[in-house]
């Protein structure tokens, strides 16, 4: 699941300048560069155990494991996102690997309406501190910080 393109773009020559990526390193996933950053689901690896380098020889390893995080669409649910994991997960295990999927915990993308009078406010208060209209944009919810609407 995925929310609405955004109506701005981010320039991807900017990001590259903003993120340090490297020459020749190609971007991934399809669409606008805010598209995949702010409104559409993403998979991130955070750690894998594996043999530490110190004691890594040419043998085969019994098991490996990585701790995955999911950037959960607006509108999406954490049980959806995780269920979409497991499926990608188990049916690209390369070389008849055994792949073992544990969910964590996680929380719904939300999308936060922002016509009411306290999220109006705000938004007044953004062009007057900033001399700009803010961006309106929808980011997704895999790290829950906002449990209800500002209205």
């Amino acid at each position: 699941m995925s929310a609405p393109d955004p109506d701005v773009e981010y320039d991807e020559e900017r990001l590259r300048e903003e993120t340090g990526i490297l020459e020749g390193v190609e971007w991934i996933g399809d669409g606008m560069a805010s598209a995949r950053m702010w409104t559409k689901p993403s998979a991130s690896v955070l750690a894998i155990d594996a043999t530490p380098v110190r004691d890594a020889s040419n043998t085969l390893i019994a098991t490996a494991r990585a701790k995955v995080s999911v950037r959960i669409a607006p509108g999406d649910t954490a049980e959806n996102a995780s269920a979409a994991l497991r499926e990608h997960l188990l049916s690209n295990a390369p070389w008849g690997a055994r792949v073992e999927v544990e969910a964590g915990q996680g929380g719904a993308g939300t999308r936060i309406d922002l016509s009411g009078d306290r999220a109006t406010a705000a938004l007044a208060a953004l062009r007057e501190g900033f001399g700009v209209e803010a961006v309106q944009i929808g980011t997704g919810g895999s790290i829950p910080s906002w449990p209800s609407s500002p209205n």
